[in-house]
């Protein structure tokens, strides 16, 4: 079921404008005027410093065949069907819930301060074994990107599996009164976000908007290994914990690490247990995995029904690359974002990988972190010194995190702290040999692109 003018006037209430054609099918939705292709419907959203409808002529000059404005038309080619809206966010937000409401699927809505994007490929890589399943493409999780991704649902899709994020509170809420969701998973909760929204007890508080935000019968699937979100189970809704202490409805237990290959595990729920291997990498991968089989569980599934979905979903990841290098290194590509949380499972991994003279750690800035920032920095750089042989931090905290390992005990010889990423590169490039693993981790900002780009093949 493509979208259809029908759709777009149906869902945002809005006026079809002059002579437009009626009976129109786009092959897709798109906000970005360079991304328009032939049959697309550009809608013209106004954003802080650039206003969609100043593009609508090289929207209709790549072939748009329809345009949502809340401007009135000028002179436009009678090919294109041009709807005026008074609110043209608004108006994608309401399209986005018709047709969400058209379609049907059971929705699936997962947050977290750490590990959302992940624990939503695990997921629909689990349900679409034997389920046809949607999921949001990429980190498409917010008032825009949530309500655009569900313009590309079609009739045969049974579950949606919705990722959910955060700039302020009330954001979620607003996400869950959208999407109506039965099953709200929450991965945890830390000091991502300070930086906003203050202390870690209004983080909670805004991630758990998706647990108050369940449809009547909805089911909260909970990190119960997390003291923030475990708490989430007393606000009322029915709840699933996963993690690896004892206390959790479903648990993992004997974990091993196959180093770039994946982990294997015992799944563990109401008396029964598997074994699985799981091509997701990284012990902290677990939890991934947790969720998912908790989602299962919670769709009536079987342990061993899960197990299976969960061997065999591909295990690819949207963050993490693993990319031969040059002179025979290993690049481990994990450069879109950091956080306290996500960095240490970073390092974890390399710590799996090799002996220690062959883990080369790079760690770019975490954001958002606040008042916390300068200890967590530190904290991240003395977890380093555990696990690499050489350290290079690169941003405006690498100092903080060099004097976390220098402390820790990491020679100074072993250490560079910089703002420049090339700087990086310099210092690394006669200090690499075969067989080295070369970690890069750290916000997108940071520009360590330019360290994977110097030593990936």
């Amino acid at each position: 079921m493509p979208l259809t003018l029908t759709d777009v006037l149906r869902g945002s209430g809005g006026e079809l404008a002059g002579e437009s054609p009626r009976d129109v099918t786009f092959e897709r939705a798109v906000i970005d005027s360079r991304e328009v292709r032939a049959g697309d419907l550009f809608i013209a959203l106004k954003g802080e410093r650039v206003d969609g409808n100043d593009f609508v002529p090289y929207a209709i000059a790549n072939h748009a065949a329809g345009i949502v404005s809340d401007r009135a038309p000028g002179a436009i080619p009678n090919r294109v069907a041009y709807v005026v809206v008074p609110d043209t966010l608004k108006a994608l937000q309401d399209v986005g819930r018709y047709k969400l409401r058209q379609v049907g699927p059971e929705v699936i809505g997962v947050t977290g301060t750490v590990g959302k994007t992940s624990t939503k490929e695990a997921i629909a890589g689990a349900l679409a074994q034997s389920r046809r399943v949607f999921k949001t493409e990429r980190n498409l999780n917010t008032e825009i990107g949530v309500p655009l991704s569900l313009l590309a649902l079609e009739p045969e899709h049974e579950l949606a599996v919705l990722e959910m994020g955060m700039y302020v509170p009330g954001d979620i809420r607003f996400l869950a009164e959208l999407t109506n969701p039965h099953i709200g998973v929450v991965t945890g909760v830390s000091y991502t976000h300070a930086e906003r929204v203050g202390t870690i007890e209004r983080i909670a508080e805004a991630k758990a908007e998706l647990v108050d935000g369940l449809n009547k019968d909805g089911i909260a699937v909970l990190n119960g290994d997390n003291s923030w979100t475990r708490a989430m189970a007393e606000r009322g809704k029915r709840s699933v914990l996963f993690g690896l202490e004892e206390h959790n409805d479903v648990r993992a237990t004997d974990i091993e690490s196959r180093g770039l290959e994946g982990i294997s595990l015992t799944l563990q729920a109401g008396g029964a247990s598997e074994r699985v291997d799981l091509k997701l990498v990284g012990r902290h991968s677990a939890y991934h995995a947790l969720a998912a089989a908790a989602v299962m569980l919670s769709l009536d599934c079987s342990l061993a029904e899960a197990a299976q979905a969960l061997a065999a979903s591909p295990g690819e990841s949207l963050r993490l690359r693993v990319l031969p290098g040059k002179g025979g290194i290993t690049v481990i590509d994990d450069s879109y974002n950091s956080s306290p949380l996500a960095a240490r499972a970073a390092l974890q991994l390399l710590s799996e990988l090799g002996p220690r003279g062959d883990r080369v750690a790079v760690l770019g800035d975490m954001r958002e972190l606040g008042q916390y920032s300068a200890d967590l920095h530190r904290q991240v750089g003395a977890a380093a010194a555990d696990v690499a042989g050489l350290l290079v931090a690169v941003g405006e905290e690498a100092r903080e995190i060099a004097a976390g390992a220098g402390q820790a005990g990491l020679p100074g010889s072993q250490l560079l702290a910089t703002t420049d990423p090339q700087q990086a590169v310099e210092f690394l490039r006669p200090r690499l040999h075969a067989g080295a693993y070369l970690l890069v981790k750290g916000s997108r900002a940071m520009g360590l692109e330019t360290i994977v780009q110097a030593f990936a093949e």
